[in-house]
């Protein structure tokens, strides 16, 4: 049987999903396979959060006015780049410090911080496997510097093998290589039991849950879809949720509008708040898993998404559209505030999709058999 060791990704800010009551990510896949999980630890015995090579990245300065968007960080400066700082060594979840060397397969969430690290593996340990996981999307990827850009195509033709969550993310890697398996990121089990939603016709719609990388977030698209539909007679109020305090600049005018509200991080029942919504405008442009098209399923509110989000689409394929097709969204939101039977369907069809992905078995088989393809 393969010993396999996950590399976490480690150093993302506070996301739209930390206030869940379990670990929603990549790290599920550890589990399917009896993985351990941990950090990749320098020569000084830091992790890369702990060392935070490149000083502060610009998404992190606090002023209102002209700012560096937060895909300036993607660039070598803010990733650990130095062969003589890289180690064989990975912290655990518990703090137990193991070796690469004591593992047959290594899989390494891949995104910009990494790629550098990954090559370093692939030319430290060619006998072992070693595996990507999809943790970006093509849409990072192509706000990378052009060095990192460079690091990812060495990444991608080299690499042993590549997990990935949506069709737009595989046909990127594809063009690199063959060995691809493509799996949705499962829901945990039991983890939407605490929720006991209002379900009412609240008049309060989402517009929007922020990531780390507020870039791609699209707000404005889903103010103009709620400013339609407020024009056509409907008295609804939107709010911009999970806005960090070093985004806050980034937001600040959105107040300005009467309709909107901004509201910051929940600390707490994440789940139960967005419950109260009558729906969601998520027309994110960044296409990924798309874990807040789930966590919407599973409290049981409808959510008009980005169709290139694996998990809108399997959710929601009714509401699922271009992120940009205002027209689209205007149409959806209309019908799902005039027609109960829509808004009733889409909720059941969500809410049976979200008890379908918390059963493991198919997918456990799966990745376990590719692990074991392609390894060395």
């Amino acid at each position: 049987m393969t010993s396999t060791l996950f590399i976490h990704v480690q150093d993302v800010p506070l996301t739209e999903t930390d206030a869940a009551t379990e670990s929603f990510d990549n790290s599920l896949f550890a589990d399917l396979v009896g993985a351990d999980v941990g950090f990749p630890v320098t020569i000084n015995g830091d992790t890369f959060l702990e060392r935070d090579p490149g000083g502060n990245p610009p998404h992190r300065g606090h002023y209102r006015g002209a700012y560096s968007q937060i895909s300036s960080a993607y660039h070598e400066n803010f990733c650990v780049t130095a062969d003589a700082l890289l180690t064989d060594r990975v912290k655990l979840l518990d703090d137990t410090v193991v070796s690469i060397e004591d593992y047959d397969a290594i899989v390494v969430g891949h995104y910009w911080a990494y790629n550098y690290y990954i090559l370093y593996l692939l030319e430290q340990y060619p006998e072992k496997s070693i595996i990507g996981i999809q943790e970006e999307s093509v849409q990072d990827v192509s706000r990378y510097s052009s060095l990192l850009s460079v690091y990812h195509r060495r990444v991608l033709d080299n690499i042993d093998g590549y997990i990935v969550e949506n069709d737009q993310f595989e046909q990127y890697v594809r063009q690199f290589t063959d060995d691809v398996l493509r799996v949705p990121l499962h829901v945990p089990e039991g983890q939407f039991e605490s929720v006991t939603g209002s379900n009412t016709r609240t008049g309060e719609v989402c517009l929007g849950i922020t990531s780390w990388n507020i870039d791609f977030s699209n707000f404005y698209t889903n103010i103009a879809v709620l400013d339609r539909l407020r024009d056509d007679g409907y008295q609804l109020n939107g709010e911009l949720l999970g806005v960090q305090d070093f985004q806050k600049r980034m937001t600040a005018d959105y107040d300005e509008i009467e309709f909107v509200t901004t509201t910051g991080y929940v600390e707490s029942n994440f789940y139960e708040y967005i419950s109260q919504y009558e729906f969601g405008i998520h027309l994110t442009t960044r296409a990924t898993s798309g874990r807040v098209s789930a966590e919407f399923a599973g409290v049981g509110v409808p959510l008009i998404g980005n169709k290139n989000n694996d998990l809108q689409q399997r959710c929601w394929p009714d509401l699922s559209i271009d992120p940009f097709d205002i027209d689209s969204a205007i149409e959806l939101g209309t019908r799902l505030l005039e027609d109960d039977a829509f808004y009733d369907q889409c909720v059941q069809r969500a809410s049976e999709t979200v008890q379908e992905l918390q059963n493991y078995e198919e997918t456990a088989t799966e990745v376990n058999a590719f692990l074991n393809s392609v390894a060395n």
